[in-house]
């Protein structure tokens, strides 16, 4: 799921090989997204074949998550 002020890793495929954006979800209305990227907007179509995936790109890093993930597993003490 698309969640609205969160950033993705945006990758899509054209003509060459695969292009990869990072920007800010401003707007989403399936099947079409709204990324803002730099000074600029772009719509992107979810559906399209030249979408290949999008990424949440978070601050934290792969093993705070799992770290995260491990204590709520846990419990909290």
């Amino acid at each position: 799921m698309f969640k609205i002020g969160k950033t993705y890793r945006i990758t899509m495929i054209g003509d060459g090989p695969e292009d990869s954006f990072k920007g800010q979800l401003l707007a989403c209305e399936l099947p079409l997204i709204c990324i803002e990227i730099g000074m600029g907007e772009r719509i992107i179509n979810v559906n399209s074949p030249s979408f290949v995936r999008a990424d949440r790109h978070d601050d934290a890093t792969l093993a705070e998550r799992h770290d995260r993930q491990d204590a709520i597993g846990r419990g909290s003490d």
